[in-house]
């Protein structure tokens, strides 16, 4: 599933930025991928693998998009995957 895809990269590059020093927050398309099964609600197994829903955290991306020039469309046969990392 690419959306698993772009979590597992967006979760690498959280951990190496970690590893160096830069604390961080990962955010993605959808839930967090990371388990097979999710501890919620008891807390987070894993929280420095975790990569956070960005509409989840209240980003409203057709708006941010738009501040930035960009159109957010849904496309009949594509799809778009958003992800940030906070530092």
């Amino acid at each position: 599933m690419i959306s698993r895809e772009v979590q597992n990269n967006i979760r690498r590059i959280s951990v190496l930025a970690r590893s160096s020093g830069l604390d961080n927050l990962p955010l993605g398309d959808g839930g967090c991928t990371y388990c097979d099964r999710c501890a919620y609600p008891d807390p987070c197994s894993y929280p420095n693998r975790r990569v956070i829903s960005i509409s989840g955290m209240g980003i409203d991306m057709e708006k941010y998009l738009g501040a930035q020039g960009i159109k957010f469309t849904f496309e009949k046969d594509a799809v778009t995957l958003y992800a940030f990392i906070l530092f």
